[in-house]
């Protein structure tokens, strides 16, 4: 997920929306959900402030 972040800020312009999406449940990195946004959150905090 840290790669595929990344790769959304460099894309991404002032005032651009990042959408985070997933297709499916994954069931090898997260508990559930909720442990998946958190770390979404976690990851954009650290590259945007």
């Amino acid at each position: 997920m840290a790669q595929a972040v990344k790769e959304a800020i460099n894309y991404s312009t002032k005032n651009d929306l990042v959408l985070f999406s997933p297709g499916c449940s994954s069931f090898d990195e997260f508990q559930n959900y909720e442990e998946r946004g958190a770390k979404f959150k976690e990851l954009i905090k650290k590259y945007v402030g």
